[in-house]
């Protein structure tokens, strides 16, 4: 994989959040193109013969979850990276996406981490966001 032609999908159905997002990962230096999904659905679809190396996945869709929508992409490709986009800050949540074959998890509200968590992920490590609460 070419260290500075990464291609990133999001999937995420909220129009302003997405285009924030997709604009903010098109920017980091590392990435070449950012496509858009709103579903999972259409991310399955928009994937198949153009695998990306690196997904972004929002936990809270119409239809399929996030978590759902892990698990498929896992059996159907078990290399790509993706990760949980959420505002939802229990680890427990975290978790049931690693168990599902994510490889980070994110919160909406630390854009910044993006990056963090797209260099620890090429590293081959999993990410998780360090302000994740414990579960009470």
């Amino acid at each position: 994989m070419d260290q500075l032609a990464l291609r990133v999908s999001l999937v995420e159905d909220h129009p302003v959040l997405s285009g924030l997002l997709q604009e903010f990962i098109a920017t980091l230096p590392r990435v070449r193109s950012c496509t858009v999904a709103r579903s999972a659905e259409n991310a399955l679809l928009e994937i198949e013969g153009n695998v990306p190396d690196l997904m972004f996945i929002d936990l809270s869709l119409p239809g399929m979850n996030g978590i759902e929508l892990i698990r498929e992409l896992h059996t159907r490709y078990p290399d790509l990276l993706c990760a949980i986009l959420s505002g939802h800050r229990s680890k427990s949540y975290a978790r049931r996406a690693m168990a599902a074959g994510a490889k980070g998890y994110v919160l909406k509200g630390e854009p910044l981490e993006i990056e963090s968590a797209m260099r620890v992920m090429l590293a081959g490590d999993c990410y998780v966001t360090p302000s994740m609460t414990e579960d009470g």
